[in-house]
Order: structure tokens, then C-alpha cells, then sequence
């Protein structure tokens, strides 16, 4: 029994090691919309809604074949842009997070799907104020929004 469970810690040790150094597999491209495109393409997504926040491009999509979302920005380094995926397509109708970039910015974020997907805006009210959000798509994503619990 220990010698399993010492294989199999082994094992996952080398797996973690082995998918943490994916950087030669890694690809470049010379534009964000390149970078954009091609990861779309790979998740079989379109695109909602793109942000520019802190120098950081984000991005809201959509898969083709499921009422699922998802956010990732774009990298940018001296070989060019790449897409990074931040948060793996997900169906709940609201979410508030923190997002960590691949460059370890940190943008507060709110994401919701609206429950008329005919509409152009929609109004978060919180404690201090209230939100004007565009829904594209029948969902919204907003930045630096305060906290709802």
C-alpha cells in the first residue's frame, strides 16, 4: 500500500512539474486580435465583450456548444501576444471575484448573465450606488463594482 501511494505521489508531483513548464509550447502572435482569434479557435468560443483595464486586455466568451462563459486576457512580452486562459468556461447566472492576470494584476470583477438576453443594459444596485452595465450577448461584466454578499 505505501509503495502505491508513493507511486502515485510521484506521479502527481511529475505531472504538476510537467504542466507548470508549458512555455516552449507556448504561442506568439503578432497582434491581440491574432492572439484573440486563435484561442477562440482552440475553445470553440466567440467572443463577447473585450476590456481594456490597467493595460491589460480581457475577454468574455462564449462557447459554441454550451450556455457556458469564460475570461481570458491576452499576454504581452517581447516575443509578441498570447492568449492566457484566467478563468475556465462556467454556466452560474452571477460571479464576483478577484481575476489575477498572467502578469499578476489583479482586477476586481463582476459577471452575470442577464435574465433577458433581448436586453442593452442592465442595473446592479449596491449599498453606495448603482451600476449601469451594457449586456451584450445577454451578459454583462463590469469592473471595480462593490462587492454584493
Amino acid at each position: 500500500m505505501k509503495k502505491i501511494l508513493l507511486v502515485l505521489i510521484a506521479f502527481f508531483i511529475s505531472f504538476n512539474l510537467s504542466s507548470c513548464t508549458n512555455e516552449p509550447d507556448r504561442i506568439w502572435y503578432d497582434t491581440v486580435d491574432d492572439a484573440i482569434h486563435h484561442g477562440l479557435l482552440d475553445m470553440g468560443a466567440f467572443e463577447i465583450r473585450r476590456l481594456s483595464v490597467d493595460e491589460e486586455t480581457l475577454f468574455l466568451y462564449k462557447l459554441n456548444d454550451a450556455d457556458a462563459i469564460g475570461l481570458a486576457s491576452v499576454t504581452t512580452s517581447d516575443k509578441g501576444y498570447s492568449w492566457y486562459q484566467g478563468i475556465s468556461p462556467f454556466s452560474s447566472p452571477f460571479i464576483q471575484l478577484n481575476y489575477k492576470t498572467e502578469s499578476n494584476n489583479v482586477i476586481r470583477l463582476t459577471i452575470g448573465k442577464a435574465s433577458d438576453e433581448t436586453s442593452k443594459e442592465i442595473i446592479l444596485e449596491g449599498k453606495s450606488r448603482k451600476y449601469n452595465l451594457d449586456v451584450v450577448n445577454g451578459y454583462y461584466i463590469g469592473i471595480d463594482i462593490e462587492p454584493f454578499y
